[in-house]
């Protein structure tokens, strides 16, 4: 994982970031309808795919679920990250060129499971 975390401009607000969700993460609520726990967001950093990196290598969203094919895969949008106090950079591996981060505080984790 990154050390120097920082806003890359490059990576718009728009940006699709694509999470991993462990099974476990998944909450069932009354009327049955289901939801993420607030505990998939809770690391100060969270790690992401970058959509754009991954279309540029001619990837699919769900390459992402590669080694974890019984994990869930979620978007949200870097904007949504960055107006909640998170920066928003690269993080790439030789595994996952496409890895990332939303790194900062995560105060306010309804607005992360929406």
């Amino acid at each position: 994982m990154a050390t120097d975390h920082f806003d890359d401009p490059n990576i718009p607000d728009e940006e699709r970031l694509f999470r991993r969700i462990h099974p476990t993460h998944i909450v069932e609520r009354d009327g049955g309808t289901s939801e993420v726990s607030s505990a998939a967001f809770r690391d100060t950093e969270l790690s992401v795919n970058l959509d754009s990196v991954m279309q540029a290598a001619g990837r699919k969203a769900a390459d992402s679920l590669k080694d974890h094919p019984n994990d869930l895969l979620m978007s949200l949008a870097a904007g949504v990250c960055r107006r909640n106090g998170q920066v928003v950079g690269p993080d790439p591996t030789p595994e996952e060129p496409a890895h990332g981060y939303a790194f900062g505080k995560k105060s306010n984790y309804n607005v992360f499971r929406r």
